[in-house]
């Protein structure tokens, strides 16, 4: 029987995280955890077997973090326009965790309207149908050409390729939603 464990999956999980949000994925190794941990690096693998387990558990905590900011309400906002602005704000406060999420490398095939840029896609196209009555495919339309934008803006930022301040963002959020809004109802004849 293998010796009992002191350093519990939670422990490794929760030190792991902490780390990717400090200084990104690439600083978490078995050994970086167990100094941080002050042990050997035998728990890591008696509890995940490899790295890449324990890259899927600090992928899923990353994706709960994510939805919390995504979700969050701003006052004189819609639901889907704060979405828009808390992806932004994601990225500016969490850069290593949007990076690991939204800037990894990923083989896809999947054409850009039919894509699931977002796991919560379905979730936040509901939100533009009721806010701005749109047909299915007009509010596809909107969200892919918005998240569009709003990924390149939240990537600079990450990037540091430019420095916004939450006036700025704002006013680019809404006057490109107001001008897709526009020209989708043209596209769409609505």
């Amino acid at each position: 029987m293998p010796p009992k464990t002191k350093i519990h999956k939670e422990l490794i999980v929760s030190t792991a995280y902490e780390m990717t949000k400090m200084n990104g994925i690439d600083s978490v190794t078995a050994k970086a955890i167990a100094k941080q941990l002050n042990c050997s690096i035998q728990p890591v693998y008696w509890v995940f077997e490899n790295m890449d387990n324990l890259r899927k558990a600090i992928m899923q905590e990353a994706i709960k973090e994510y939805d919390n900011y995504l979700f969050a309400e701003i006052p004189n906002l819609s639901k889907y326009q704060a979405a828009g602005w808390n992806y932004i704000r994601f990225a500016r406060e969490q850069p290593h965790l949007f990076t690991l999420l939204f800037m990894t490398e990923r083989q896809r095939d999947t054409p850009i309207a039919e894509s699931d840029l977002d796991k919560n896609k379905e979730y936040l196209i509901s939100l533009i149908k009721n806010d701005y009555v749109l047909s299915d495919k007009a509010a596809n339309d909107l969200y892919v050409r918005l998240w569009l934008f709003s990924h390149g803006v939240a990537t600079m930022i990450v990037t540091k390729t430019v420095s916004l301040n939450d006036k700025e963002i704002g006013k680019m959020l809404m006057d490109v939603l107001n001008g897709l809004l526009q020209v989708i109802k043209k596209e769409n004849n609505l």
